[in-house]
């Protein structure tokens, strides 16, 4: 879990550039790690479960559908280059061309999806967090130079197992 925390809080941008430079930098990341720890405490919500296909779509930095997929979510394993416990997500539909072998992680309400887990070094995820109505988060692509914020992604349950 300790490399997915590093692409959680967004520290491999630092290292590019020497260190956290500033006192308001090292609050922010306190901030976050408090935030993260707060909905790690907390239990997932229902909708989140095996079985259940969820909607992902995602936009870009000018607020233009970069992608939209559906998955159904699974609990058997997946095997990732990053630490965790890592879950199968199978495709259901949509614009699927950047899926390689999704899976996920969750941790309380903090959600990561890992839209190839075909790549090491080079992470395409999805980070956020559930609520009872669905996900909030962002795209993130991270790899061994830093990390890169590619936009929006939200998430709504649109089947629930029985």
């Amino acid at each position: 879990m300790s490399l997915l925390l590093v692409g959680v809080f967004g520290l491999s941008g630092c290292f590019i550039h020497g260190g956290l430079s500033s006192e308001r930098e090292r609050e922010t990341l306190e901030a976050r790690r408090a935030h993260y720890q707060k909905l790690a405490s907390e239990p997932t919500p229902d909708a989140w479960r095996a079985g259940a296909e969820w909607e992902f779509v995602t936009t870009g930095k000018d607020g233009a559908i970069a992608e939209s997929f559906v998955v159904r979510v699974t609990d058997a394993p997946q095997d990732a280059c990053l630490a965790g416990d890592w879950r199968k997500l199978e495709i259901v539909s949509g614009n699927t061309g950047k899926l390689r072998a999704p899976a996920y992680v969750i941790d309380g309400r903090n959600l990561h999806v890992l839209l190839s887990t075909a790549l090491c070094d080079a992470y395409p995820m999805y980070e956020g967090e559930l609520s009872d109505n669905g996900f909030a988060g962002t795209h993130n692509f991270t790899h061994m130079h830093g990390s890169e914020k590619h936009g929006k992604v939200s998430g709504r349950p649109v089947r629930l197992s029985p």
